[in-house]
């Protein structure tokens, strides 16, 4: 009973804020703006752009996101709306992009391996996470120029994504805001994993209910 009500608890904290936000601030977390990068043979937004990771806030709440697309532009530290409720990005597609689901899936497998493995991210790893992933996405239409750790790191980032299996509750926010652009800005994907500080005080309201739980029982025992 218990190990139900923690699962019944944790999802609904972990989708609360997500599936009902409309407005979201995105803002820089780790990155470059060192890196030249092309598609299909066009540079794009001239020989320097940034990549890297983002802050996506969704109600209060924020979470690490990567670009899916490239061909829209994204301001930080800017409001946009989202479309609500975000896209499951098992399902995600967009018909202006040359990439599938399955691609997706596999930008998705790569960043919850880098949750795991690379928890105290750094610039050089944050571009390379990025870079990896739009190359998952867009095969040999994408390519791009970089120092040899960042080189290093995308092979083995990309390498370590085809060893995972697809995970669950990866989300992408399809962002537009018709004031500054009258059309879409990037597509972000992240993955809605509570705060720590959070999760400890949700964790400590889950143990005060297990125990009002127990002192019930044994009284009627």
């Amino acid at each position: 009973m218990l190990k139900k009500l923690l699962v019944i608890f944790f999802l609904v904290f972990l989708f609360a804020g997500v599936t009902n936000a409309t407005q979201v601030y995105v803002d820089e977390r780790y990155g470059l703006e060192i890196i030249s990068f092309t598609f299909n043979g066009d540079t794009f937004f001239g020989d320097d752009a940034w990549v890297g990771s983002y802050d996506l806030q969704i109600d209060n709440k924020i979470f690490e996101a990567y670009c899916v697309d490239f061909e829209n532009y994204l301001d930080i530290e800017q409001w946009y709306h989202m479309d609500d409720p975000p896209t499951d990005a098992h399902v995600y597609t967009d018909p202006n992009s040359n990439y599938n689901p399955g691609d997706v899936d596999q930008a998705s497998s790569l960043m919850y391996y880098l949750e795991k493995h690379y928890m105290g991210q750094n610039d050089n790893e944050a571009a390379a996470a990025q870079l990896a992933i739009w190359e998952l996405l867009y095969g040999d239409l994408f390519s791009y120029s970089a120092n040899s750790t960042i080189t290093d790191l995308v092979d083995d980032f990309i390498n370590y994504a085809g060893q995972q299996s697809t995970p669950a509750n990866f989300f992408v926010a399809e962002l537009w805001d018709n004031v500054r652009y009258n059309e879409d800005a990037q597509d972000l994907l992240f993955h809605p994993v509570p705060e720590p500080a959070t999760m400890l005080l949700l964790g400590i309201g889950l143990f005060g209910l297990a125990g009002i739980g127990r002192k019930k029982i044994n009284r009627i025992h």
